[in-house]
């Protein structure tokens, strides 16, 4: 919040900082789908996984129009 307050440009200073969220959220899911033993969370993440790269890569695709 306060690097938002301070930059010229407040929008991508967030957008940085959710694509930069989203990118471990995405490494965290392709982890526990391609290293972790079988279990019930391997299952959930294997799920899971193409719904959180569609909206990663919404994410990326909004910062890119917003020229950032």
């Amino acid at each position: 919040d306060l690097r938002s307050r301070l930059a010229d440009d407040p929008d991508a200073v967030y957008l940085a900082a959710l694509e930069a969220q989203e990118d471990r959220i995405l490494e965290a899911f392709r982890t526990a789908v391609e290293q972790s033993p079988p279990s019930p969370v391997r299952d959930v993440a294997r799920e899971k996984l193409p719904q959180v790269k569609r909206m990663h890569d919404r994410l990326r695709e909004i910062r890119s129009r917003a020229g950032n």
